[in-house]
């Protein structure tokens, strides 16, 4: 899967394209790709999340966490399900979604934020502080 400011595209493993999204005629923006798992693809537009059927572009569910900031970066669970989504929203905020649901927000701003292997809690560091 890639993504840019023309749109998203998904290839199968032999390079036949699954599936596309063009949105460069609405949209110059890049946006950002991310797998949770082994078949969930997450675009994140804004503070909206999108998250994908990676072999067949059908939305499983989509989240917007608020109204302003961005997305810093995410990460996930082993299983995919928790996500920790850093945003510059509020002065710093890590939100927590599992399942398509916003679980908690957190209010710091971090330089990385991670779920533990089963989800049930996350990690956050800033500069040399560990949260």
């Amino acid at each position: 899967a890639s993504a840019g400011n023309l749109g998203v595209a998904v290839w199968s493993r032999d390079g036949q394209l699954l599936w596309s999204q063009n949105w460069s005629a609405a949209s110059r923006e890049t946006r950002c790709l991310f797998a949770s798992d082994g078949d969930t693809l997450l675009v994140v537009k804004g503070m909206t999340l999108t998250a994908y059927q990676a072999r067949t572009g059908q939305v499983r569910w989509e989240l917007t966490l608020a109204p302003t900031g961005s997305v810093l970066g995410l990460s996930a669970s082993d299983d995919g399900t928790t996500i920790a989504v850093r945003a510059s929203t509020q002065s710093g905020r890590v939100y927590v979604v599992r399942n398509g649901a916003l679980v908690g927000a957190l209010p710091t701003l971090a330089d990385a934020a991670v779920p533990s292997p089963d989800g049930t809690r996350v990690a956050a560091t800033s500069g040399d502080q560990i949260k």
